[in-house]
């Protein structure tokens, strides 16, 4: 599926703290290409999975460093 525009209203901005999306709660879909504050584990609009976690080892490094 694509999307569909249901996400817009889940859509979020980025705070100016110097804290990470992924740290507040937020989720990106991967096909809608935003972040988005949603309790459920698929996308609203084009139920694709949302991501919980950065792609890249800086930043799941900067996750783990703060769940401990």
């Amino acid at each position: 599926m694509s999307c569909q525009g249901i996400c817009v209203k889940y859509k979020v901005k980025k705070s100016q703290k110097s804290v990470g999306r992924y740290e507040l709660g937020q989720k990106r879909c991967s096909s809608c290409e935003i972040f988005i504050s949603y309790e459920g584990e698929k996308c609203p609009c084009c139920g694709f999975k949302l991501r919980k976690k950065p792609r890249y080892s800086k930043g799941r490094q900067k996750i783990v460093d703060t769940q401990i």
